[in-house]
């Protein structure tokens, strides 16, 4: 794979021509292939998973893949029962 091809600048494509703001993305990421997307979108958020660096660089951390952890963050952003 071409080391220029990264998950935020794919997210960083789709956002542009979905004229839509970086703030207002989230990804989930569990590992250091998700670091840059994680840095880059609105709200980054590590699985429980993940090792303690990319923890340490997501703005929020939720359960682990097997723990339905993106299920369990997205009930809370949108607030929507469990």
């Amino acid at each position: 794979m071409n080391n220029a091809a990264t998950k935020a600048k794919a997210i960083q494509f789709m956002a542009q021509r979905s004229a839509v703001d970086k703030s207002e993305i989230i990804a989930f990421g569990d590992n250091f292939n998700d670091l840059d997307m994680l840095q880059y979108v609105g709200l980054g958020i590590a699985m429980g998973n993940s090792p303690d660096e990319i923890k340490r660089c997501a703005k929020q951390i939720t359960t682990s893949n097997d723990e339905e952890g993106i299920a369990l963050s997205l009930r809370k952003i949108f607030s929507l029962p469990s």
